[in-house]
């Protein structure tokens, strides 16, 4: 099923270097929303998720389900995500953001 894009940001590390994207996609079902912050690197490619409830997920190649990786904040999520070795900063792109307009 096909989400809605309400929210983007660009991901990167302390020193500014680009890690990758996020995006809160809405899914409307019959019994109500889910969220789900869809998380890419900076090449494109899926990394995982990070769920309503602040659990993220990541994609293994080859596997049939994602591995948890842990509990919390939309930036811990991401830092777990990424190994990210220190903190990491969100920049807001706009909803319409597309990969082919950030070369």
């Amino acid at each position: 099923m096909a989400g809605v894009i309400d929210e983007r940001w660009r991901i990167l590390d302390e020193s500014g270097e680009v890690l990758g994207y996020v995006a809160r996609t809405r899914y409307a079902f019959a019994t109500g929303e889910r969220l789900r912050f869809i998380v890419e690197n900076a090449h494109y490619q899926d990394v995982g998720f990070i769920d309503e409830n602040g659990r993220a997920y990541r994609d293994v190649p080859h596997a049939e389900d994602p591995q948890f990786v842990g509990t919390g904040s939309l930036e811990e999520g991401l830092g777990r995500l990424y190994r990210a070795k220190g903190p990491i900063h969100l920049e807001p792109l706009p909803a319409s953001f597309h990969p082919s307009l950030d070369r």
